[in-house]
């Protein structure tokens, strides 16, 4: 693997010219984190075309999309129940893949176990949360749809609940299916006694000078950083779109657009996507150049 270091300062034409940050190295919101290591799958995975990886609060449970043949249930393209093995390989699970997942396009676990999935136009564009019972061994969808108007497809990034379970905050990233094909950062909310309901949390991002083209963002349990992947003002490196990857912090209820993550040892400071983290971001899984990795925080 390459070594180069990941930073604000050494991206020219980067977040810290585009947002007006100054020369000196930004503090982190997230991080900084050492050497990337691969997340490992079982070769049935890898040749299913796995990506789009999640995992729960135990680090033992995920979810990812795949190709995949699921016991006695026709193969299906979509999100598929997986597990770290004692090997320290993601794996099927195939007590865990069945039922109503292979109906979705795609799905996130969360923190919790239970997963958010979502199935794309044509199909007509839903989005739910879907809960794990052990006893049947089934998932069953949740009775409310997430957004109620849905005309473009929608992912969700992850659903964080508060400490006394009263608020649901849920990351999404609208698809749209005609040009300028710009995704849309929605962040909802909803209490016990209500729907879910749009807040004006990812305004400042979706205002950014220049515009930030967000391809999916996640939360921490805390509330109060946002990690995401973004190409900055049609930022191009060698003819390719170049998604590099930020945090910002929450202020006065609004996400702010943030610093460029500092990951000793990437490969390359752009060609991100698919951003997860765990519950305050010490650990940060992302894809780039058709890899999946894992990287954790270091002390600085």
């Amino acid at each position: 693997m390459k070594c180069c270091l990941l930073v604000v300062l050494l991206a020219p034409g980067g977040c810290d010219r585009a947002f007006g940050l100054v020369r000196d190295p930004a503090p982190p919101v997230c991080g900084p984190y050492g050497t990337p290591e691969q997340v490992m799958f079982s070769a049935s995975l890898i040749a299913g075309g796995v990506h789009d990886f999640s995992v729960d609060a135990t680090g033992q449970i995920g979810m990812a999309w795949a190709n995949l043949k699921s016991g006695a249930i026709t193969a299906w393209r979509g999100p598929h129940a997986i597990k770290l093995d004692v090997n320290g390989v993601w794996i099927q699970d195939p007590a865990r893949d069945k039922d109503v997942l292979n109906s979705l396009d795609g799905g996130h676990i969360q923190y919790d176990g239970k997963a958010v999935g979502w199935t794309d136009v044509p199909r007509g564009a839903t989005l739910r949360e879907y809960t794990f019972s052990p006893v049947p061994m089934k998932w069953a969808s949740g009775s409310d749809q997430i957004e109620n108007t849905l005309t473009s497809s929608a992912h969700a990034g992850n659903m964080i609940v508060s400490t006394d379970g009263f608020l649901r905050t849920l990351t999404e990233i609208l698809v749209p299916e005609t040009e300028p094909f710009v995704n849309t950062l929605q962040i909802y909310q909803k209490l016990p006694t209500t729907s879910w309901s749009l807040t004006p949390q990812a305004n400042a991002l979706r205002t950014a000078k220049p515009t930030l083209k967000i391809s999916g963002a996640v939360l921490t349990m805390a509330h109060d950083r946002i990690a995401y992947t973004a190409n900055v003002g049609d930022e191009k490196v060698e003819n390719e779109t170049a998604y590099r990857i930020f945090a910002g912090m929450r202020v006065n209820d609004q996400f702010e657009p943030g610093v460029e993550l500092m990951i000793d040892g990437a490969e390359s400071p752009v060609g991100f996507s698919e951003p997860w983290i765990n519950d305050d971001c010490t650990t940060l899984y992302y894809r780039q150049n058709d890899v999946t990795w894992k990287t954790t925080q270091v002390n600085q």
